[in-house]
């Protein structure tokens, strides 16, 4: 498992591959930089602030993963709320925003902090 050494959120100056969702970090996007310690090796993982915090959402670091949640697992994560959460089997369909063929995975996972805001909506008492 790797050693998290510094964590910042810098601002892209170039553009960036996520290496959860596979997208592009534009320039001018915020997004998050790890510099970590795995193996006796030091480097850098980079992600869009939403992807991880979608990792927090479904709870990917709650589970065994050996290595610790990458590019292939969070896709299958995702994959696998999406399908339980938006799929209908009886029509063969995902709900609108959903829809792993129409949409990428950050579209996804946008939608995806959404319906959470909508569930679990904050300053609930006043």
């Amino acid at each position: 498992m790797p050693v998290e050494l510094k964590i910042t959120h810098p601002t892209a100056k170039k553009k960036h591959k996520c290496m959860y969702c596979g997208g592009t970090i534009n320039v001018g996007e915020k997004y998050e930089r790890q510099t970590n310690l795995y193996d006796g090796q030091i480097y850098d993982w980079v992600a869009h602030l939403e992807c991880q915090e979608v990792t927090g959402l479904l709870n990917m670091f709650d589970h065994d993963y050996g290595e610790g949640v990458e590019g292939e697992t969070f896709t299958e994560c995702l994959q696998e709320w999406v399908y339980d959460k938006h799929y209908n089997n009886e029509t063969d369909t995902y709900d609108e925003g959903f829809d792993p063929d129409e949409l990428s995975y950050h579209e996804i996972v946008l939608n995806v902090i959404k319906e959470f805001k909508v569930k679990t909506p904050c300053n609930q008492d006043q």
